[in-house]
């Protein structure tokens, strides 16, 4: 990945997973769930943490779409051609051929992967002390492949979500240079004064001539 790249890569990871982190922490205290408690108080709990991680993640992937609009307008587009083996496979050329585009691609993925990633890590750590959300001895199996399903998901979903921040990029460029086109033509061409031809005097506004010339 080009520098460029891997710094907004880093950064809106950073900014996605401390995100998913907080999301975690705030549900927890603002909507704890008690040992004795009914069954209203526990939806209501999950629901509002729900709707808290919902708004992280759909962060997280505008972080991603971001980061893929960075890309795409700072480097501008690539010339570098796939090669004769991945060329009859337009989906094996993105994630091949080395450009902006295959970057941002690959920072929507990083995006995502680390706020699952600290997410999880989070939830398995803290979580049971914290929001009474961890991870027991009985349930470690399933807890671990469903975070790694949902970490794939994820993944691949930050990864459109890279991909299509830099296609808008590439599309805003182009209709600019269309937009742009005919009046730069306009301006750079020079002013042209129209030409005026000489006034003929008609016979008649001549001055007569005396019989003594």
């Amino acid at each position: 990945m080009h520098e460029v790249s891997l710094r907004q890569a880093l950064t809106m990871a950073v900014i996605a997973a401390v995100e998913g982190i907080v999301a975690l922490v705030l549900g927890a205290f603002v909507a704890p769930i008690p040992a004795h408690t009914d069954a209203t108080q526990v939806a209501t709990a999950l629901f509002i943490r729900g709707f808290l991680t919902l708004l992280a993640l759909a962060a997280a992937f505008g972080l991603a779409y971001f980061a893929g609009f960075r890309i795409e307008a700072q480097l501008g587009p690539s010339n570098a051609e796939p090669s004769s083996a991945v060329a009859s496979s337009p989906l094996i050329a993105i994630f091949t051929t080395p450009g902006p585009r295959r970057d941002a691609i690959y920072s929507g993925a990083i995006v995502l992967a680390a706020y699952w990633f600290l997410t999880t890590i989070y939830i398995a750590a803290l979580g049971h002390t914290i929001g009474g959300i961890g991870v027991t001895s009985d349930t470690a199996g399933s807890f671990i492949f469903s975070r790694i399903v949902e970490g794939l998901a994820l993944a691949a979903a930050g990864a459109g979500a890279g991909g299509l921040g830099a296609r808008n990029a590439a599309t805003r460029r182009i209709t600019q240079r269309v937009f742009r086109g005919p009046a730069m033509i306009e301006a750079a061409q020079p002013m042209t004064q129209p030409t005026t031809s000489p006034e003929i005097a008609a016979p008649g506004d001549t001055a007569p001539r005396s019989d003594g010339e």
